[in-house]
């Protein structure tokens, strides 16, 4: 038997804020671009290319994905493993009435919204490209003793 799953889209305000970064903050390297925009911008539209309306998608009372459509036209994604819920932020982008030019995010997340948008004729593949990016821990790290030459 099944749980009956509750869905919603939510916009992310000051109300939902902390969550929201909670939420971005559990995988830091795949949100940088989310986290970075947020702390920059705020939740909300403004006069900025880079600013965009974060939007949630809250699953059973928990967030369980984030997106933000920019003034400028990428859309930022992070779907936190949750791929059947690519559909909703395209919907949730589209919405939006602006013109989507690019998306950002993991790949994994990011590449079926892009799929989807392909589909839909919204995007056409001009430029492609999987970045990696990696997390060091420096908690607890030495500094290197510098050498002095005599």
């Amino acid at each position: 038997m099944s749980a009956i799953t509750n869905r919603m889209m939510v916009d992310i305000r000051d109300e939902n804020l902390s969550e929201a970064t909670a939420f971005l903050e559990r995988a830091p390297e795949a949100s940088l671009f989310l986290l970075s925009k947020l702390r920059a911008f705020g939740p909300r539209l403004g006069p900025s290319l880079f600013s965009g309306n974060f939007q949630g998608i809250r699953e059973n009372g928990n967030l369980v994905a984030i997106c933000c459509l920019t003034r400028a036209g990428s859309l930022h994604v992070q779907l936190g493993d949750r791929i059947d819920l690519a559909r909703a932020i395209v919907d949730a982008a589209k919405s939006e009435k602006r013109p989507i030019r690019g998306v950002l995010g993991e790949w994994q997340s990011s590449k079926p919204v892009w799929d989807l948008l392909c589909a839909d004729g919204c995007l056409r593949e001009t430029v492609a490209s999987k970045e990696l990016f990696y997390r060091l821990n420096l908690a607890g790290a030495v500094a290197p003793v510098a050498s002095v030459a005599d």
